[in-house]
């Protein structure tokens, strides 16, 4: 593959990361090793290279660390299913994902679930417990149907790989919004920041550019860092890879591409921010009630959502620039497994 520059970037916010991120990694050590999630040492210390947690803790730099830990296990599973999918066997497999994808929502379902008991499925047992009374009803509600949609969209990613079939770029682009978990990610932002976000409000036209920008913005940046890895492994689930077979581009070219396409997104971010309802003490349209779309407590809350996405944005940039999981790609002849992989699915 050839080499490329990475486009650059106008952030609205710092780099930032949380002065307790290595707390919150040895706590993912401990949990990922109590579910036996990782294993054998090579995978140990892959996952330790990794740095998984420290993108939870440049998303939310000032809260206690306590507050990220329910987070950050949901990530750590998502992680390790991703590697899964991209890096094993079950990836290139469609007709395996549904039945697996039908037992993951079972569990999660309040069913009587039937699952295998294995360390994924353990281990989602184990968040779903920890999750299940988080929040308010309208909360978990929104936060399945993300979790749902993002289960979907593997099968849809394998269904890719197995046909080696590079999607356009609107169909990639729908996918992508779901795979990436981000909108479960941003829910969570709720529980961490201990806001709470109604239905009403989240429903405010303005609220969701905003988090579908935030969204976008998260999947494509990754997917230009993460454009190494998945080439090697022969993955077509990448934007840049979609960009680049529609226009018939060089690398470079279609890395540019899709850093003016990031560009372009980061306008529409502040664009929508910028019509998020705000009141103030003088503002002829504060209301009475404190709980109305435009109320003072309302806007704080958004305000702080609003940050937390741009922290999100700028959080997937720094941690994709120093984590190894792009860059540290392990050479394998075919049929060759990977030193790290674990049959935990």
């Amino acid at each position: 593959m050839e080499d490329f520059i990475m486009p650059t970037f106008l952030f609205s916010t710092p780099s930032q990361i949380h002065p307790c991120a290595e707390a919150l990694q040895a706590h993912a050590i401990v949990w990922v090793q109590e579910f036996r999630l990782v294993q054998k040492p090579a995978a140990l210390r892959r996952f330790q290279e990794m740095h998984f947690s420290w993108l939870i803790a440049r998303a939310h730099p000032t809260v206690q660390v306590e507050n990220m830990k329910l987070l950050n296990d949901w990530l750590m599973w998502m992680f390790l299913l991703d590697d899964q999918f991209d890096e094993g066997t079950i990836g290139r497999s469609p007709e395996r994902v549904p039945a697996v994808m039908a037992e993951l929502r079972s569990i999660v379902q309040d069913e009587q679930p039937r699952f295998s008991p294995g360390p994924m499925t353990l281990a989602l047992v184990n968040l779903w417990q920890r999750t299940r009374n988080t929040g308010s009803p309208s909360w978990r509600r929104r936060l399945l149907h993300h979790l749902f949609d993002y289960f979907d969209a593997y099968v849809r990613e394998t269904q890719n790989r197995a046909a080696q079939g590079i999607p356009d770029i609107p169909t990639y682009i729908r996918t992508r919004q779901a795979s990436g978990a981000m909108l479960f990610a941003f829910d969570f932002i709720e529980d961490v920041e201990q806001l709470a976000i109604s239905d009403e409000v989240y429903a405010l036209p303005a609220f969701q550019q905003v988090l579908e920008a935030a969204n976008n913005l998260v999947c494509w940046i990754n997917d230009i860092f993460s454009f190494p890895k998945e080439y090697a492994r022969g993955d077509v689930n990448n934007l840049v890879m979609v960009v680049q077979q529609a226009h018939n581009l060089s690398l470079q070219e279609a890395v540019d591409m899709v850093g003016t396409m990031i560009s372009d997104e980061l306008q529409h971010f502040r664009d929508a921010a910028a019509l998020i309802p705000a009141t103030s003490p003088t503002s002829p349209t504060s209301p009475t009630s404190p709980t109305s779309p435009t109320s003072p407590k309302v806007d704080m809350a958004l305000q702080i959502y609003v940050d937390r996405l741009q922290a999100w944005v700028r959080g997937i940039y720094d941690w994709s620039s120093e984590t190894l999981r792009y860059t540290k790609i392990e050479q394998v002849t075919p049929g060759q497994s990977l030193s790290y992989l674990e049959n935990i699915l």
